[in-house]
C-alpha cells in the first residue's frame, strides 16, 4: 500500500508508528515523510537519518518521550473484550466504548544524550520504560 501511495502526486507523507515509517521509506527516498509519532525508534540508530540536528534525506518528525495510553493493553483489550463478545454474537452497537485505564511512560534516553537534553532523574525514575 505504502508503494501505492508514493505513486501517487503528494507532497509529504505524515506516519504514526514506527512500521508505517518503515514502509514509506521504503516506497519512496523523494518524497518528504513526517513523523507525527515513533517513540520507539532510535531513527539514528536505525539508519533511518544521519543526525537529530539534520536529518539529511527525505525523513524528520517526532521521536525523545511519550507519555499515552498502553498500547498493547489497548489491543489485548480490543481483541478478547470485543472481538471475542463479537464472535458469541454480541452486535458492536451494543458494547460500551472504554476509555483506556492504563498509561506508559517511555523516553529515548539515548536521543535525549544525543540532543544534550536532561531529562530530570524523578521523570527518569516514573518511566515504564527507558530506551538506551
Amino acid at each position: 500500500m505504502a508503494r501505492e501511495l508514493a505513486a501517487l502526486p503528494m507532497t509529504a507523507i505524515v506516519t504514526g508508528n514506527p512500521y508505517a515509517t518503515r514502509a514509506a521509506r521504503e516506497a519512496s527516498s523523494t518524497i518528504p515523510i513526517v513523523v507525527a509519532l515513533d517513540y520507539e525508534t532510535d531513527p539514528v540508530a536505525s539508519g533511518w537519518i544521519a543526525s537529530i540536528a539534520r536529518p539529511g534525506g527525505n525523513l524528520t518528525g517526532l521521536f525523545l518521550m511519550a507519555y499515552g495510553p498502553d498500547q498493547p493493553d489497548a489491543y489485548r483489550r480490543a481483541g478478547s473484550h470485543y472481538v471475542g463478545r463479537i464472535l458469541q454474537g454480541a452486535r458492536p452497537a451494543d458494547l460500551p466504548v472504554q476509555r483506556p485505564d492504563k498509561f506508559r511512560l517511555v523516553i529515548n534516553g539515548k536521543t535525549a544524550k544525543r540532543l544534550k537534553v536532561a531529562v530530570p532523574q524523578p521523570l527518569m525514575l516514573q518511566a515504564d520504560q527507558v530506551l538506551q
